[in-house]
């Protein structure tokens, strides 16, 4: 049904529309509800009666079939019971109709026109007895899904289902991180002395302390025996020789070496030392092979262009070489030779007195 001001049947009376109620309520709902047929299909099944005073067709015998009952009673429509729907078809429908609904009630609100041209037939047939029901007509398309209706409310919980059987134990994970050092705990408390071990091995000697402070002088002590002679020094000497105001001659012995030497002019400075030790020729430096070990004095002398060194070892043994210095020339290179050694010279006694001679 569409919700609103509802128009005033044009069916007749209540006993003259009691087929069109079951009839028509059907098809009129059909119509509005689903909107698949029009207000003309909705009446066509049913046959449609010749209107109030056409003439009837051949065989036709009216609105009643022949000694049907009849009741008595117009055909016209009273007060009330026949026209146009109040408000007239063109009336604006309600504002709260969806636009869905809205062509279908307009069809609704025009379908009365039609139906009151078949009214009075209608009633004229009403007044007939009602024959037997026919049978039942096919069921019609299904009209579309109405709009999902709002969310039910939650059902009850159901009850907690069986607890399941435990898995396999799953692989070990990896190891985490070593965790922070944690702090130092507090110190124990002092256990009781142990017994006393066995003595250890002497470990190494320690380092060597500081010097003490110096003691007191000692008592001066007895003189002791003398010891044995040492081996004598290097020994170092020096000679020198000037044959005129011109020059002059000098010979040195050093650390054992023998060196001779000429200046110019007499107390002038070296011109140039000569070695007079070496065993071989060193440069421009000639040898003077036989150089005796242990020579510890020198001397120099000259005469015309010969001049000659001589040394005297520690044994006492003398030494001499020989060199040539005629003009600027001053060349030593000659060997050593032994001289003759000194000896002691034993001396007489003195005579008595009054002695001959």
């Amino acid at each position: 049904m569409i919700p609103g001001r509802t128009p005033r049947s044009p069916l007749g009376p209540l006993p003259g529309r009691g087929t069109w109620l079951k009839g028509g309520a059907l098809a009129s709902l059909a119509l509005v509800l689903t909107g698949f047929t029009s207000p003309t299909a909705a009446v066509v099944p049913r046959t449609t009666a010749p209107l109030a005073g056409a003439p009837a067709a051949p065989g036709d015998e009216g609105p009643c079939p022949a000694g049907a009952p009849h009741e008595s009673g117009t055909a016209a429509a009273g007060p009330g019971q026949a026209g146009p729907p109040p408000g007239g078809v063109n009336e604006a429908p309600p504002h709260y109709l969806a636009a869905d609904v809205l062509g279908r009630y307009t069809e609704s609100r025009q379908q009365p026109a039609l139906l009151g041209q078949q009214t009075a037939a209608e009633d004229d047939r009403t007044r007939c007895q009602r024959g037997p029901t026919g049978p039942k007509g096919p069921s019609g398309p299904a009209g579309p899904a109405g709009p999902t209706g709002p969310a039910g409310d939650d059902g009850v919980d159901g009850q907690d289902g069986l607890d399941g059987v435990p898995g396999a134990t799953g692989a070990t994970g990896a190891t985490g991180a070593t965790g922070e050092t944690g702090q130092p705990g507090a110190t124990g408390a002092t256990g009781p002395t142990g017994a006393t071990g066995e003595e250890g091995a002497a470990g190494p000697a320690g380092p060597t302390g500081p010097t003490g402070a110096t003691g007191a002088t000692g008592a001066t002590g007895e003189a002791g025996a003398a010891g044995a002679t040492g081996p004598a020094g290097p020994c170092s000497d020096i000679d020198s020789h000037a044959p005129s105001s011109a020059e002059e001659f000098r010979a040195v012995l050093t650390d054992g070496v023998a060196f001779a030497g000429r200046a110019v002019p007499l107390g002038g400075p070296v011109v140039a030392w000569q070695d007079l030790t070496n065993p071989a020729a060193v440069g421009t430096d000639p040898a003077n092979p036989g150089y005796p070990a242990g020579a510890c004095a020198i001397g120099i002398e000259a005469q015309g262009d010969d001049a000659y060194v001589n040394v005297v070892t520690t044994a006492g043994t003398v030494w001499q070489t020989h060199g040539d210095v005629d003009g600027a020339g001053f060349v030593w290179n000659e060997p050593w030779v032994q001289r003759t050694t000194p000896a002691p010279v034993v001396l007489r006694g003195a005579k008595p007195s009054g002695a001959p001679d």
